[in-house]
């Protein structure tokens, strides 16, 4: 759904003032630039240049330029100066010069800060948040100008710029996934083009609608806030003469019926969306329409011209630096290429376009992309990697369906109190004044308030003494419940964690017994072999974590007996290593123990679980042909175990997780083992059992090494 998003979001740039002098028309503006001297005349400029930004960039930028001097000849060090770089920016902007667009934006920002222009900071910097989006693909920098531009323009109560910027917000978190979000935003912006009394902007409200019911799978309903949107662009078209709202509205609503199955509707909304593009000289609008074009092709089974029209709107892209929406391009190249059977060269086309869409966080298309790579290696029968890209595609639906932010998005949540905080900054300051008159006055009536506090101070001391005994038994049985509270939240989550790593193992189970059951007799033994190998694979995963789950179950309700004994610590290593050879044979991996003869006062069982859990962890993350070494050395008042590998590290940040119920760190490990993230967590509570510590020094790719201590006592 993704795929028109750049184009809808080139759109918003032109909203907040697309058609604002559609009254005075361009050659009265041009009669009164010929007529008027001084500043009338460098504002009649400003408007021409404004008309022409996007369809004459030359007539445009010649007027800006001419204005700009005159500033500067006449009125130097005026406000006009940074009003007159930012319309020399515009038609630059819009031929996708964005470098030196930005440089100007730059220049504007710097002389619009000396002046204290919050109408003019808020517009330009929109524009260099949406340069920072569309050129670099930076939604750190985007998201930082957007919330500059909302700062500014509530400031100078900028309705209409307000209404684009949510606009373009909501758009982005839709592209995400985060429709709750995106809708919330929607709403705010049609209600800043409302109170701007914006048409244009309400009509783009409409289409914005639209697509977030296209987008969660509602396509009648966007097809008829599409259509009203349409048809008001039509009627404010007659009077501005620009076509872009009709065209986009075209491509979604070419989009929607190509859905439904309405083939004829469908392509005559297309060709009429191209030849408006054409009319325009608009790359980036016409790079989306024949992508639309091309799946609406295929669609009907026209897939070689469908390829040959998404490598037309590949080239547009590149030329006019379009990243956001490759991602969605090169998924479209994967779909018809499969289609034909040609699964090599999708899956080259769909890992382009899976590099894209995690560049930019488009969750959509990485649900998509994922599905498709997943269905490819099915027909080839890699039923390994099928099973890696389909689970890869639910994980991705689970984040999209509970809308997780992105680390930038989180950025936007203090949007609302940006704006109550400027709202109250000017309140304060119109009561300034007020205020200073009344000091005098106050200054007598806060001394006998003062007076009376001293009463009301004595007489609630006296009451808090009759009652401290009461509340302090209060607050015992409230600390109480809140770590209960705590206890069962964490093991809530916990469990819900749990309930996740299941359904992955038991659904490959359950698929792949499936597809060996109804496929059975077409299957040679190699094949037949696979499946059951990964299923096999699937149940020990299972039964491991159900295993450790257990016994972790066990050890909350204490159910499991303490009894320390005195036992050899070398011929413990021994016994394990033994039972651990299978895996270290699988690995060539060589376990290296180093005997002290030195024995140790532990519960059997629970040490045997320690000891086990380490070195098994090692075996997993350790690389093929390597060795791991377990050591111990005797202090003073305990013994101190070691197991050191040479495996993949981990990054400090994430060993703090190992051992959280409610935050599990795991990965897979060198041979693709699966992990269940209780194993260590048993360890750490059995070691305190022992009144024992663990921790790890570790470096990714340097490989880790697991301490723990056993007191002598």
């Amino acid at each position: 759904m993704i795929k028109f998003l750049k184009n809808t979001l080139i759109l918003l740039l032109l909203l907040f003032s697309s058609v604002s002098y559609a009254i005075e028309t361009a050659d009265s503006i041009l009669n009164k630039i010929n007529s008027s001297n001084g500043i009338e005349k460098i504002r009649a400029r400003f408007e021409y240049s404004y008309i022409y930004r996007r369809n004459d960039k030359n007539t445009s930028l010649e007027h800006a330029e001419l204005a700009l001097k005159e500033i500067r000849e006449n009125y130097p060090n005026s406000n006009l100066e940074a009003e007159g770089i930012y319309y020399k920016a515009l038609p630059i902007y819009y031929d996708h010069k964005y470098e030196e667009a930005l440089d100007l934006f730059v220049q504007s920002v710097s002389l619009a800060k000396k002046w204290k222009d919050h109408h003019l900071l808020g517009n330009i910097y929109f524009f260099m948040g949406s340069t920072y989006y569309f050129h670099y693909g930076d939604t750190d920098e985007t998201f930082r100008y957007y919330n500059l531009c909302i700062e500014h323009s509530i400031l100078s109560d900028n309705y209409r710029i307000l209404g684009a910027v949510y606009s373009s917000l909501s758009n982005i978190y839709r592209g995400s996934g985060a429709y709750e979000k995106a809708l919330e935003l929607a709403y705010k912006s049609k209600e800043n083009y409302a109170k701007a009394n914006f048409r244009e902007g309400l009509a783009w409200a409409a289409y914005t609608m639209g697509t977030l019911y296209y987008s969660v799978g509602l396509p009648e309903d966007a097809k008829d806030l599409y259509g009203e949107a349409l048809s008001e662009y039509r009627i404010l078209a007659k009077y501005s003469g620009i076509n872009t709202g009709i065209a986009i509205c075209l491509d979604q609503l070419t989009n929607v019926h190509s859905d439904l199955g309405n083939v004829d509707i469908a392509r005559a909304y297309n060709n009429e969306s191209i030849g408006l593009y054409k009319k325009q000289s608009s790359k980036a609008g016409l790079s989306v329409a024949l992508n639309n074009k091309a799946l609406l092709e295929n669609s009907i089974g026209n897939s070689q011209e469908a390829l040959e029209l998404l490598d037309s709107s590949r080239v547009l892209k590149l030329e006019i630096k379009d990243v956001i929406s490759l991602a969605g391009l090169y998924q479209n190249y994967g779909k018809i290429l499969i289609s034909l059977g040609e699964y090599d060269s999708a899956e080259d086309s769909l890992i382009i376009g899976l590099n894209y869409a995690k560049q930019h966080n488009q969750n959509k298309h990485l649900v998509n992309i994922n599905k498709l790579l997943s269905k490819i290696y099915l027909y080839k029968g890699d039923y390994k990697k099928a099973f890696f890209y389909k689970d890869n595609q639910a994980n991705l639906a689970d984040s999209i369906t509970s809308a997780k932010l992105t680390k930038s998005m989180v950025k936007l949540e203090n949007i609302y109190e940006i704006e109550s905080k400027e709202r109250t900054i000017q309140n304060l300051e119109e009561q300034n004044k007020l205020k200073d008159e009344s000091l005098k006055r106050e200054f007598v009536v806060r001394r006998l308030l003062t007076l009376v506090l001293f009463f009301a101070l004595t007489i609630l001391a006296l009451l808090v003494y009759f009652f401290i005994e009461k509340q302090r038994a209060n607050r015992k049985l409230a600390e109480s419940k809140k770590h209960v509270d705590e206890i069962n939240a964490t093991k809530d989550k916990f469990f819900s964690i749990i309930a996740h790593d299941l359904k992955a193992p038991f659904s490959s189970i359950l698929g792949l017994s499936n597809l060996l059951v109804k496929d059975f007799d077409t299957f040679d033994k190699e094949k037949s072999r696979e499946l059951i190998y990964a299923i096999n694979q699937s149940s020990k995963t299972s039964f491991d974590l159900l295993n450790n789950l257990l016994e972790w179950s066990r050890s909350q309700r204490n159910t499991i007996p303490f009894v320390p004994e005195v036992l050899d610590i070398d011929s413990l290593f021994e016994n394990i290593k033994e039972l651990l050879n299978s895996n270290l044979e699988a690995k060539n991996i060589n376990l290296r123990l180093n005997p002290h003869g030195a024995k140790v006062f532990a519960d059997m069982n629970m040490m045997h679980t320690i000891v086990r859990n380490l070195i098994s962890n090692a075996i997993k993350y350790s690389k093929l042909d390597t060795e791991i070494v377990v050591d111990y050395k005797i202090e003073s008042d305990k013994i101190v175990f070691s197991i050191e590998d040479q495996g993949v590290g981990i990054s400090s940040e994430n060993i703090s997780r190992l051992f959280k119920v409610d935050d599990q760190y795991y990965r897979e490990g060198t041979s693709g083992e699966k992990g269940t993230g209780l194993g260590l967590i048993i360890t750490k509570e059995f070691l305190e059992k022992h009144g024992g510590e663990i921790w790890i020094k570790s470096k990714p790719g340097l490989g880790s090494t697991f301490y723990f201590s056993i007191p002598h006592k």
